[in-house]
């Protein structure tokens, strides 16, 4: 339902586009400028959708083991261990679809207590066989004052910075496993 909103504003926009480029060859200014004027509107209704499904968005917490998937392409946090720098991660990924494929454009993330440190992702731009899976371990530094501890994995790349209810969209919540 998400892209339906994104399709259908992009065909508004071509199809505005064209009538406003019509419309000024003719020398239509009145028309023009009502059309230009639709476009802007159109426009904000859809950036005020897009901001306020980030705003009222929730996070949502996953459970150890609990997929994370984009398309066929999933991740988990297979278990966490506490260290005395922080965390011995057990990371998963498996592809649920028949072609070896990866994510577009992969970002994995510690929040400590709010604030974001993105962390090293280069096993995740590795390519998967279709239907397998395979674990990576990885030791991460959290300071012990943190209260929550959380790791955060988006796939990114366009367009779904500017899909409505992605949450790769502006302000969204985004999925989490709690380390702490």
């Amino acid at each position: 339902m998400a892209y339906l909103y994104l399709a259908i504003t992009f065909l508004l926009f071509v199809g505005l586009f064209f009538r406003l480029v019509l419309q000024l060859a003719m020398r239509k200014m009145a028309g023009a400028k009502r059309t230009a004027v639709f476009g802007l509107i159109w426009g904000g209704v859809y950036a005020l959708l897009l901001i306020g499904y980030g705003l009222f968005s929730r996070p949502h917490q996953l459970a150890a083991g609990e997929l994370r998937c984009f398309d066929e392409w999933c991740i988990t946090l297979v278990k966490a261990d506490p260290t005395p720098s922080g965390f011995h991660l057990t990371l998963e990924t498996s592809n649920r679809g028949r072609r070896a494929q990866r994510p577009d454009t992969p970002k994995l993330f510690l929040s400590e207590d709010g604030v974001l440190r993105r962390l090293p992702d280069e096993f995740l731009k590795e390519r998967v066989d279709g239907g397998a899976t395979r674990q990576t371990e990885r030791n991460v530094e959290a300071p012990s004052t943190a209260k929550n501890v959380n790791l955060i994995a988006v796939e990114g790349g366009s367009p779904s910075l500017v899909v409505v209810d992605d949450e790769n969209s502006p302000f969204h919540a985004k999925s989490f496993w709690r380390l702490k």
